[in-house]
């Protein structure tokens, strides 16, 4: 039986050292695809980091924009408010001007109306006595709709100098002046 015993052997043999060749084998396929899926993880864990800083990087920077927009909006805003007032203030202040102030307005601008006949100058009740001395030949009226300023009605068309009413006319114009002060120097 030793024939038999060694064609055992041998088969054993030759078993054995197939399952040591496919084990060596499998080993060196699985490290070389532990190692592959290792380096491929590596590479989108590293992808993965980027993304992530650049997304936040990005928010990072649409939060910065935003926060100069407001601002910039709120500065915008205040500066609107300031001409606002200026504008309230100058109107304010044109009510009190002083009567020889009242007197030269009416002097420098009805120098156009003096030689036409029929002309009525209209004024509030306040500058009346004033008006009088500043007339000339145009027929003066009270009119109480008219709270700083005056008016000259001539053949139906009314020229219309109230204060109040030449501010607003002029306020575009002014405050583009304004606002181009105002965003050049920054404030």
């Amino acid at each position: 039986m030793s024939s038999l015993d060694n064609i055992t052997e041998k088969i054993k043999f030759r078993a054995n050292s197939k399952v040591e060749e496919l084990n060596k084998r499998f080993k060196k396929e699985s490290s070389d695809i532990l190692a592959e899926k290792k380096s491929e993880a590596l590479i989108a864990g590293k992808k993965l980091v980027d993304k992530t800083l650049e997304n936040e990087k990005q928010r990072k920077q649409r939060t910065v924009s935003s926060a100069l927009l407001v601002q910039r909006d709120t500065i915008l805003m205040e500066k609107q408010k300031m001409i606002d007032k200026c504008f309230e203030i100058a109107k304010e202040k044109f009510l009190e001007i002083s009567d020889s102030e009242y007197g030269k307005f009416l002097e420098n601008n009805l120098d156009s109306f003096s030689d036409d006949e029929g002309a009525v100058l209209l004024v509030p009740k306040s500058r009346q006595k004033i008006a009088k001395k500043h007339c000339g030949n145009l027929k003066l009226k009270v009119d109480d709709s008219i709270s700083s300023g005056f008016k000259v009605e001539k053949k139906g068309v009314i020229y219309n100098f109230c204060f109040e009413d030449l501010v607003d006319y002029n306020r575009d114009k002014i405050e583009v002046e304004i606002l181009d002060i105002l965003l050049k120097d920054g404030r």
